[in-house]
């Protein structure tokens, strides 16, 4: 099970300045949804983290360098997101663009 879900994100991931071919159903899902429970793991670990807090500087401070972590992990996934999807789509007889 973990091995299928390894081997459908580093596929899902591989291609990722490949507009060409097909996507599995599988493959595109597991990287969706492994990259979903990535973001909100990390996002409940910050807001755990800023519950403990000292002063209202040491949150905000804390909750804008996570937020911008947050925001560096969204634009670096946009590329393969936008691949595996064309992918995808060609996977059902449509054209990407």
């Amino acid at each position: 099970m973990i091995r299928c879900i390894i081997r459908c994100y580093i596929g899902g991931g591989r291609n990722i300045f490949n507009y060409n071919g097909c996507a599995s159903r599988k493959e595109f899902w597991v990287f969706i949804l492994v990259n979903l429970l990535a973001l909100n793991l990390y996002s409940a670990i910050t807001g755990m983290l800023t519950l403990t807090g000292s002063g209202i500087v040491d949150v905000l401070l804390f909750l804008s360098m996570g937020f911008s972590l947050q925001l560096l992990f969204i634009c670096i996934l946009i590329i393969p997101v936008i691949s595996l999807g064309v992918r995808r789509i060609h996977d059902i007889g449509r054209s990407g663009w």
